[in-house]
């Protein structure tokens, strides 16, 4: 299983990925882009980039309308972090990005949702974003939408061993297969 970080390589951290059981480390900017936002012209820009480097991007779109536009225009086949695009829950359910709509939109244009162990880690409301991944784990295999779990990580201290994120993935609702990505 691969590791994916979102910093540049260092001895240290590849030692310290391989004692934890991941194979080689990915790393944004020599791996795979990385774009957070909701711009349409610097996505476009990063898209160009991609093509030529010949590597994906992961996407984290910031609100609901880009989230739309990169699942149906766009090549980006990677999309994480929906669950921080609605600021508040609905008075009767979760609001976790994805939807009846989305679900099946995503699952006939072949994009793939990561879930970011970096994410949970550092969150200020824990709860309410494991409640949201929960959610968001049902529709996609309602769905049928594939998932990974990753460590997406910045820094030496988000790394976990992988057995670790095997087990905490299981905990809220995921599968064992979707640990890693393919």
């Amino acid at each position: 299983m691969s590791n994916f970080m979102l910093t540049p390589i260092s001895k240290e951290i590849e030692e310290l990925s391989i004692e934890l059981g991941f194979g080689p480390i990915l790393s944004v900017q020599h791996d795979f882009l990385y774009y957070k936002g909701d711009s349409k012209k610097e996505l476009d820009k990063l898209i160009t980039k991609s093509y030529k480097l010949k590597i994906p991007i992961v996407c984290m779109p910031a609100t609901e309308i880009f989230l739309r536009h990169v699942i149906e225009k766009t090549p980006v086949q990677y999309l994480t972090g929906l669950e921080h695009i609605h600021h508040n829950d609905s008075l009767h359910q979760v609001r976790g990005g994805l939807d009846q709509v989305l679900g099946p939109l995503m699952y006939q244009k072949k994009k793939i949702i990561i879930f970011s162990f970096a994410d949970i880690l550092h969150s200020t409301n824990r709860a309410k974003l494991l409640s949201r991944i929960r959610f968001n784990i049902m529709v996609c295999h309602k769905y049928k939408v594939p998932v990974s779990f990753l460590t997406l990580g910045s820094n030496k201290s988000d790394l976990r061993s992988s057995k670790d994120l095997q087990t905490f993935w299981r905990l809220i609702g995921g599968k064992n297969e979707e640990v890693g990505l393919k």
